[in-house]
């Protein structure tokens, strides 16, 4: 009989994916090839990346880049499209995001985002750019929720890891304790999104329940994870000496955890959300020297920061 699976044998996961970013530098250490999971449980008032958050595909319309020649119009298979420009010739309700539209628009107004990825593809993508790696670099999966697709990830890592690149997981931690030991096993460093730590803040701001995130860090913690807190910061929210005093207790409770990396909200995701047909608020830039300040409260209480400079 001819070698390779068997009919019986389950097909190789494939991941749901929006984009492959490479030449990263802010997503793990040294330069990494940052690969987007579709999906995510929660959500974030101040998503930076909303075209994540849903996990089947989606269509993206810029208003700005149609010239009603159309052409959506003749390839929609049902209706979606109709000929004019700006917002009212895209009906939502009857897309089912194929994407014949977006393959047909000569001018980029229309894109579907989230496409089906092998995990060859993906590691193949990541081998183009390792000699740019160094010592440091590496693949970075992000999302969305990485662990919302768990075969595909861990499919993902262990191919990678055979095929000799540095792995690095970005996580919200809304997932399974349970699968916190194998994650911990298969990425060489995870980015831990400590979004907020007050409990009602972050249920309001996210739907997240604080204690589930808190038992899923320190599952990843207590099976050896390599782990650096994430902290995204938006004013009138957590850009508070309150939120840098409660990640400060978190991180003395952690035996594996090697720095706090905070991060300034940008109002992107908002025009990403509205290209979706749906509506984000829009959060006031942090002023560097409140960053500056966060930063200082967690520096005072020994914990090792990454900022931005000001």
């Amino acid at each position: 009989m001819p070698d390779g699976p068997s009919a019986s044998s389950p097909a190789p996961p494939r991941a749901v994916v929006t984009d492959v970013q490479r030449f990263s530098v802010h997503d793990g250490p040294g330069i990494r090839t940052l690969v987007f999971f579709k999906g995510c449980p929660l959500r974030c008032r101040w998503c930076h990346n909303p075209e994540t958050q849903r996990p089947a595909p989606e269509i993206r319309f810029w208003p700005a880049r149609c010239i009603g020649c159309g052409a959506c119009e003749k390839a929609c298979p049902r209706g979606a499209q109709r000929r004019g420009l700006g917002r009212d010739a895209f009906d939502r309700a009857k897309c089912v995001a194929c994407g014949a539209c977006a393959a047909t628009c000569p001018s980029g107004a229309l894109e579907r985002v989230g496409e089906e990825r092998s995990v060859a593809d993906l590691v193949a993508l990541a081998l183009r750019d390792a000699p740019f790696y160094g010592r440091d670099g590496g693949l970075t999966v992000s999302g969305g929720e990485p662990l919302a697709q768990p075969d595909a990830l861990f499919a993902l890592l262990a191919a990678a890891r055979e095929a000799g690149l540095s792995t690095c997981v970005e996580t919200c931690g809304a997932f399974d304790p349970a699968l916190a030991p194998r994650l911990a096993a298969l990425a060489d460093a995870v980015l831990f999104d400590l979004k907020d730590t007050d409990a009602a803040r972050l249920r309001e701001n996210t739907g997240a329940d604080l204690d589930a995130i808190l038992r899923t860090l320190r599952a990843l913690d207590a099976a050896g994870a390599n782990l650096a807190l994430r902290c995204v910061l938006v004013p009138g929210v957590n850009l508070l000496e309150s939120h840098a005093r409660g990640i400060a207790d978190v991180f003395r409770t952690l035996a594996h955890a090697r720095s706090a990396e905070l991060l300034p909200y940008h109002a992107f995701g908002a025009g990403k959300a509205e290209s979706l047909g749906r509506a984000q608020r829009v959060y006031e830039t942090p002023d560097p020297a409140g960053v500056a300040a966060f930063a200082a409260v967690l520096r005072d209480a020994g914990i090792p920061v990454k900022a931005p400079r000001t």
